[in-house]
Formats: C-alpha cells, sequence, structure tokens
C-alpha cells in the first residue's frame, strides 16, 4: 500500500542523515522549478512541510485535488490562489503529491502510520503535524501535474446536511477505518457526531435501508478509532 511505502522511505531517508524528504506518488509529475520553489520558500518562511499546487495534468487552470472544507470554492488554480499571503497558502497541503518534508518533523512526530495502508494516511500525518503546530503550508510557485481525482462524495439529506465521500469497492473497509482512526485522535466530539449521523442517514436513505452496508461501516470505523488495524475477513468468492 502506498503507507507502507512512503513509510520505508521516510525511514531510510531519515536514518541515512538527510534534512528534507521529498514525497510523491508514481503518478505525479513535479515541475521543472518545483523542488527549488518548495525548499526556497520553506527556508525564507520557516516552513517545516511545503507542498505544491497540484494541477490536473490535462486542464492547467484546473485542481487536481480539493480541501475537504473548500467545496464552494471554484476549482481553479486562480480561486486557490487567492488564499494566498505573499505566495503561501499557510495551513494547507495536498499530500503526499510533491510534499516536502523537514526531517525535523518525523523527529518530532514520528513516521507514517503504515498499518493505514491507503486512503488517508497522508491525511492523518498532516493532522499529526498541525496538531503538534508544525508549520506548513502551499507554495503557490510550485506546481505539481497529476490525474485528476475523480471524488465520489454523496449529498445528505438533498445537501441539507452537507456531503460525505463514499467508497462502493471492496476495499471500502479500509478507508472507513482509517476515517475512524483520524476521527478519533483528531476530531472534536460534536464533529464525529455529526459525521456520523450522515454516514447513517446516508446508508439507511441514500442507499435505501442498506442495513449490512452500515454495520460493516460501523465495525471497520470504530475498529480505527479504537487503533484496532487487523485484515479484514476473507469474503467469499461468487
Amino acid at each position: 500500500g502506498g503507507a507502507g511505502g512512503f513509510h520505508e522511505g521516510i525511514r531510510r531517508c531519515y536514518e541515512s542523515g538527510v534534512d528534507w524528504v521529498w514525497l510523491m506518488d508514481d503518478d505525479g509529475i513535479p515541475a521543472e522549478d518545483q523542488l527549488a520553489e518548495l525548499l526556497g520558500k520553506s527556508v525564507r518562511n520557516d516552513l517545516l512541510m511545503a507542498g505544491p499546487i497540484v494541477i490536473d495534468k490535462n486542464h492547467e487552470q484546473t485542481l487536481s485535488f480539493r480541501q475537504g472544507d473548500m467545496d464552494g470554492l471554484e476549482n481553479s488554480v486562480d480561486a486557490l490562489k487567492e488564499y494566498a499571503v505573499n505566495g503561501i497558502i499557510y495551513d494547507c497541503l495536498f499530500p503526499f503529491n510533491g510534499t516536502l518534508i523537514s526531517t525535523e518533523v518525523i523527529a518530532k512526530i514520528g513516521n507514517i502510520k503504515k498499518e493505514m495502508f491507503i486512503w488517508g494516511d497522508e491525511k492523518e500525518y498532516v493532522l499529526r503535524a498541525q496538531s503538534n503546530n508544525i508549520r506548513m503550508g502551499t507554495v503557490t510557485t510550485a506546481l505539481h501535474r497529476h490525474p485528476a481525482r475523480i471524488a465520489n462524495r454523496a449529498e445528505v439529506l438533498f445537501g441539507l446536511l452537507g456531503k460525505i465521500s463514499v467508497r462502493t469497492d471492496p476495499k471500502a473497509h479500509i478507508y472507513y477505518r482509517n476515517l475512524g482512526y483520524q476521527h478519533r485522535k483528531y476530531f472534536t466530539v460534536k464533529k464525529k457526531l455529526k459525521i456520523l449521523t450522515k454516514y447513517t442517514l446516508y446508508f439507511l436513505i441514500n442507499s435505501r435501508l442498506n442495513i449490512k452496508g452500515l454495520i460493516e461501516f460501523y465495525r471497520y470505523y470504530f475498529d480505527g478509532a479504537t487503533d484496532r488495524f487487523l485484515l479484514p475477513p476473507k469474503r467469499k468468492q461468487s
């Protein structure tokens, strides 16, 4: 999984004594000057974690990824740049797509949680860094091309309660388990209850009384919330 790969890469880099680690997936393409821009802006602005703007590789003015709290934001590079202060959007990252991390961060908060496998390990690391007051930001002069993410987001109660991310493939349990872990560690009780309500309504209303799906969601969500990262049961072959 991606989490295991990043964990091993970070471990090797950290043990080699380097000052910075530069992380990205194998389907992303950094601009030629991306590393120079990230490193230069990080040093000048005391950033310990810095990332580029991640753009759709086929449409350079369109974002490939969007922040979860930016649903109302126009999906464009120019709209995102409006949040910048002197070329940096503080406390905003799109990990791990060309993300530059100082080894000071690794020394302070540790490595990636490799048990998460995929879908959430990068978000958890950013949340962990933020909870430890790590200074971070997106450098608007650094660009990273990546295939556009096709987000599967569903409205709850016709949009009255906002949207949630849903998974329908055989690995959905991994996403929900990782969600539970993040929520327990970094979210307030009020926010956790709101999210659980939204998912419950999704399975009961959007999925038309999908009790099996709801039970599986709670099972894996609470596995993550209690830090139980076990392998899923074997599925019967149809």
